[in-house]
């Protein structure tokens, strides 16, 4: 019993990491393709969707499709957890790149 609900929340924990990478990849290709606005809504229906209908699964298979609180709880927070992350990533890396393009202009 103890043990499902474990692998509950490390499964929730991992899948909120996995959606706000994949997130942060559609939004890099939407920067690359300069999408319109009707594309990305188009883009982001499709995604948020897939997330959805994938969390199901996860949660259908460990647990019998019963959302309980704590799994909701682990995904909403990795979900957080790992934009922030990413966020600073991201964040460093751009000023990094700056840093670059200053040197070598000099």
């Amino acid at each position: 019993m103890i043990a499902e609900q474990l692998t509950l929340i490390a499964a929730s924990f991992v899948m909120g990491c996995l959606i706000v990478v994949a997130y942060f990849i559609l939004m890099g290709i939407r920067k690359i393709l300069k999408m319109g606005l009707v594309l990305c809504g188009i883009t982001d229906f499709i995604f948020w969707e897939t997330a959805a209908i994938l969390l199901y699964i996860v949660i259908y298979k460990i647990d019998g499709g019963i959302i309980r609180g704590y799994g909701l709880a682990a995904l909403i927070l990795a979900m957080l957890l790992t934009r922030l992350v990413l966020k600073k990533l991201c964040d460093w890396y751009k000023i990094s790149i700056k840093k670059l393009k200053i040197r070598h202009d000099r």
